[in-house]
């Protein structure tokens, strides 16, 4: 009988042997989890988001001027950036990955419109504006 015992007890210390830094970290396991989701968005994130917040910034500056080359900037970083919001777990970083794609989806048409001398509705400076909040918000996540 003794050696029946010895297999519940060996795998009973290793659960006892696993979960005791959990527990002594103060973090559950959902944290832990959560936390190295924020690091893996984070590491996909950051070289690219400085890199294209130059990017979109010059493109906003110059979308008065020459709106087309401020299109054709906005399109190769929602081309950059589309594919990496979709690879992202889940969270903050995801979400404001996402947020700058979609204002540049929305700005794109305005600033077309606005260089042919139409109208959209909306204005190409509440958009700029919000996207160079967003791109702001985005490179200060990590």
């Amino acid at each position: 009988m003794f050696t029946t015992n010895r297999p519940v007890r060996i795998v009973a210390a290793t659960a006892v042997a696993m979960t005791v830094p959990l527990l002594l970290s103060g973090c559950s396991i959902g944290e832990k989890v959560s936390m190295q989701a924020q690091n893996v968005g984070c590491s996909l994130v950051t070289p690219v988001a400085d890199s294209m917040a130059a990017d979109i910034d010059a493109a906003l500056k110059s979308a008065v001027l020459d709106p087309s080359a401020a299109i054709g900037r906005l399109q190769a970083a929602r081309t950059v950036l589309a594919p990496i919001g979709d690879q992202m777990p889940a969270g903050q970083q995801q979400t404001a990955v996402q947020n700058v794609v979609d204002t540049i989806d929305t700005l794109i048409p305005v600033l077309k419109a606005e260089s042919t001398g139409s109208t959209t509705g909306t204005s190409s400076d509440i958009l700029t504006k919000k996207l160079s909040e967003q791109m702001k918000a985005l490179t200060t996540l990590c």
